[in-house]
């Protein structure tokens, strides 16, 4: 959120701690609400996101369909702001963020979702694994293949054994086997007719 004002130290109820407070702005709804300064500026909403997603939009966990796709919005977020989180240094760490239609809305995230073969048990994954969470860098996939994309997997003889499976399978090319498995059409194509393939990572 937006920090407006200063509001100087003020003792929690417990009388026990005191922290920093200030004035901010919510870019969701265009309030003005008093918060600790280093919950204001974690913060994406006054909380009226929360209100919208949950409430207003469904996105609870009665409608359990809703509530996994929160929770895949929720931790890419997390992933990417939130220094804390378990893999921020593979995320927010190096750059990689969240496009601004989806970091303050769930719901465009859920639409987007929704739409693009979402469905219980797959998991987001960035295209381009240096590139940012944006429609046109994420898709749906396994947890094995979204492994297989992480930035610090290499070849090994297993991945290899597999290229060469999937591409006997006659339901991939080279080139598809390459965006994969995040090499080239023609490192793949090598793997396959059983080429050297050390050295490619």
């Amino acid at each position: 959120m937006k920090y407006i004002k200063n509001l100087g130290i003020r003792t929690c109820k417990t009388g026990k701690a005191k922290s920093h407070w200030g004035l901010f702005e919510c870019p969701k709804c265009g309030g003005i609400v008093e918060k600790q300064v280093a919950n204001g500026k974690r913060d994406l909403s006054c909380g009226c996101t929360h209100y919208d997603v949950h409430y207003k939009h469904g996105l609870t966990h009665h409608n359990r369909s809703g509530h996994d796709i929160y929770n895949v919005w929720r931790g890419m977020i997390a992933r990417c702001y939130t220094p804390t989180a378990k893999a921020y240094d593979r995320y927010g760490g190096r750059g990689i963020d969240v496009c601004a239609a989806w970091k303050n809305d769930c719901v465009a995230f859920s639409r987007w979702a929704t739409g693009n073969g979402w469905r219980p048990g797959l998991t987001l994954d960035r295209i381009n694994n240096d590139g940012p969470y944006h429609p046109d860098n994420c898709r749906f996939v396994t947890p094995f293949q979204n492994r297989i994309n992480a930035s610090d997997v290499k070849l090994n003889e297993h991945i290899v054994t597999l290229i060469r499976a999937m591409y006997s399978s006659g339901g991939f090319t080279y080139s598809g086997l390459g965006k994969l498995f995040s090499i080239s059409g023609s490192q793949a194509g090598r793997i396959v007719k059983h080429q050297t393939w050390r050295g490619i990572a």
